[in-house]
């Protein structure tokens, strides 16, 4: 999966307070206490490639085919990553 979007470093007192309810933060914050140069992230906004969190827009993969369309079966062919399926063309 590609993820784009932004992050942020999140501070010892936000990985011990998210530690209250959260075990995983719990792992987290001996990690940081026994290995200082441990640094935790949180994506706070981002998109993948069919969808989106904190605020961030879908731009839709691929092409679209549009009416303009003849059938005539030339990309199905030639497509190099076989993306294409066939409704009987």
């Amino acid at each position: 999966m590609r993820l784009t979007g932004d992050v942020r470093e999140l501070s010892m007192e936000e990985v011990e307070e998210k530690a209250v309810n959260n075990r995983d933060f719990n792992v987290a914050v001996y990690d940081i206490k026994k290995y200082p140069a441990t640094r935790i992230f949180l994506i706070y906004r981002a998109k993948g490639e069919r969808f989106s969190y904190g605020g961030m827009e879908v731009e839709p993969a691929g092409l679209t085919i549009t009416d303009k369309c003849i059938e005539c079966g030339n990309c199905y062919v030639n497509c190099p990553a076989g993306a294409i399926i066939s409704k009987g063309v």
